[in-house]
Formats: C-alpha cells, sequence, structure tokens
C-alpha cells in the first residue's frame, strides 16, 4: 500500500508543470506561425494605391524634391545607378 500513496504524490508534484507545458506550446505555435509568414509573398499595395515609383513622381512634380534628390531616390529603389558613372 505505501507503494500507490507514493506513485499517487508523484503526480501530485508534477501539477506545476502543466502551466509550463502549456507556455512552451504557445511559444512553439507562434515560432510556427511567423516561419510560414516569412516564407509568403509580401502584400501587394492597395487597389487604387501608389506604388513607390508614383509618389516619388508627384513629390516632384510638386517641387517637394530637386532633381538630384528626386534621382538619387529614384536609384535607391530601383538598385541602379540609371546609367550614371560611379
Amino acid at each position: 500500500m505505501p507503494m500507490m500513496h507514493d506513485w499517487n504524490m508523484g503526480w501530485f508534484m508534477w501539477w506545476p508543470m502543466w502551466p509550463l507545458a502549456g507556455a512552451l506550446a504557445v511559444v512553439l505555435v507562434w515560432v510556427l506561425v511567423r516561419t510560414v509568414r516569412m516564407f509568403e509573398s509580401p502584400p501587394s499595395p492597395p487597389p487604387g494605391g501608389e506604388s513607390a515609383d508614383e509618389i516619388l513622381k508627384r513629390r516632384y512634380a510638386k517641387g517637394e524634391l530637386d532633381r538630384d534628390t528626386f534621382q538619387r531616390m529614384l536609384m535607391d529603389l530601383h538598385g541602379t545607378d540609371m546609367g550614371h558613372p560611379a
């Protein structure tokens, strides 16, 4: 009979592990969701929304940007030197 009593006490001693196991499960699901989202395609601009080029051209047309700034920002967007020597 004493062995049965020890077995029951063993289960009682493990009760703090259940909240920790639940927290671990939540963290694992969170990591899985973030990993899956990393491989999704980037969100497309909303319909009717302006592209970065359009916003840049509009700002240049309104006089908010000078020619050099406009060209530098356009090069930054496209990752090219637009034919300018280095």
